[in-house]
């Protein structure tokens, strides 16, 4: 008669010890390994001499082709893929100025501007790839106000008039200059 198999101390389980390591694993950790192996994966491609190569040879064509403004436009359009814009515009954080800066209680004017600034950094570091994310500020403990940004603009267009104001349950206190809704 033949015995059952032994696996992990386990009569008949034919689970591998991967296999049960990885049904272990929470999912954040399982997310990490993953980022892990592509980080891995992506780094021996760059480190691999055929990749080296093609990059010269690239590099080399632009150069013969259109000189050094050829090299430049090429890591231009490097930079605002990875930026994730297009154009060069720039739009002020600070947009209150004169009399449009008394309606807003003390302190809240800079909270506004540094919190654009907050989504200016997000959007320069590339970290705007997820939809209906947002950044809160309260703007003081004696009321329960946030700032936040508007549904339907980029984080590179929040700018300091343009932050919402909205208490503990999501209802608008004061509009944006853009007159934009928050998602709810």
């Amino acid at each position: 008669m033949a015995e059952p198999e032994h696996i992990n101390g386990v009569n008949g389980n034919s689970v591998s010890d991967d296999e049960e390591e990885k049904s272990q694993r929470p999912v954040d950790i399982e997310a990490d390994v993953k980022e892990m192996e592509r980080r891995k994966r992506v780094e021996n491609i760059m480190n691999s001499k055929m990749f080296r190569e093609e990059l010269e040879r690239v590099v080399g064509d632009s150069l013969r082709e259109s000189g050094a403004d050829g090299i430049s436009a090429l890591i231009s359009d490097v930079m605002n893929i990875k930026s994730g814009t297009s154009s060069n515009a720039v739009i002020p954080i600070n947009d209150i100025r004169g009399l449009d800066s008394i309606v807003y209680a003390k302190g809240e004017k800079q909270l506004r501007c540094k919190l654009a600034a907050v989504y200016r950094l997000i959007d320069l570091h590339g970290w705007t790839q997820g939809i209906y994310n947002h950044v809160t500020a309260r703007i003081d403990q004696d009321t329960e106000h946030f700032l936040l940004n508007p549904f339907g603009i980029l984080y590179n267009e929040v700018t300091a008039s343009s932050l919402v104001k909205v208490n503990m349950q999501g209802e608008t206190v004061e509009e944006s200059s853009l007159n934009f809704g928050v998602n709810k």
